[in-house]
This record gives C-alpha cells, structure tokens and sequence, in this order.
C-alpha cells in the first residue's frame, strides 16, 4: 500500500482516466492521499479552467475523502515532478498512449518522467491501440 499517490489525469480520456484512478484506490493505503492532477496548457480560459474542475470533481465522484482534485495550468512534466516533490508521493501514476513521430521525437511526458524519477513511476498502456502511418 503507498501513502501519497499522484494521478496524472488526461481529461480528454476520461474512461482512461477513471481507470487509473480506480488502480490507485486499490494501491492507496485507507488513510493515504491521491492528489488525482490535470495539468491545462498556459493559455486556458476560465471556461476551459472550470469545465477541467468540473470534469475532475466527476472523476473523483466525492465519495472517497482520499482523493483531492487538483488543477494547474503549464507543462505538464515539471508540474507533475513538482507535485510529486512537494507530497513526498511515493508513487505517480498516468496513462500512456502510442506516440506519433512528434511525440517520439520530443519526448512523451510518461518518458521524461521516468527518466528522471527518483520515486516509483507506473505507468498505464492505452489497450488495443489503434495504429495508423504516423505512429512510431
């Protein structure tokens, strides 16, 4: 069981989403903490702002007082490293699709943050991806 875990939501997947939230109420001790995360561009409106809270506030449904919404705006690695740091989380947790060739090429955030974790990192594969030319 972990005490601190951080859920990197992806609210344009929510089914994806509500899975890896529902993993990590499996792996969260009774009295732990799951700060479930969505991270907006810069650029967000207060209307994007309150539709992600909104959309965070479904996932977590209230019904478990562990889990705490949490909206920032920015990049999405460095907030979540950030927010890792400052818990003490001791495990992150975020889905994973297939990169295209931009994505490969730059990085996807579930490869920067492995790549430098000094905290356990799992991370959730997208099933029965559909390939198409520009996946890699």
């Amino acid at each position: 069981m972990y005490d601190t875990i951080l859920v990197a939501a992806d609210l344009a997947a929510p089914a994806r989403a509500k899975a890896l939230l529902a993993q990590a109420q499996r792996l969260c001790g009774p009295d732990g903490t799951i700060r479930l995360l969505h991270v907006l561009d810069a650029a967000a409106t207060d209307k994007r702002r309150a539709s992600a809270m909104a959309g965070l506030l479904a996932l977590s449904d209230g019904t478990d007082h562990r889990i705490l919404p949490v909206l920032r705006d920015g990049a999405v690695a460095p907030h979540i490293r950030a927010m890792a740091d400052a818990d003490g989380a001791d495990l992150v947790m975020l889905a994973s699709g297939l990169p295209d060739m931009a994505e490969f090429m730059r990085q996807t955030t579930a490869t920067k943050l492995t790549r430098h974790a000094t905290i356990s990192v799992l991370v959730a594969p997208q099933t029965n991806p559909e390939r198409t030319d520009q996946h890699v």
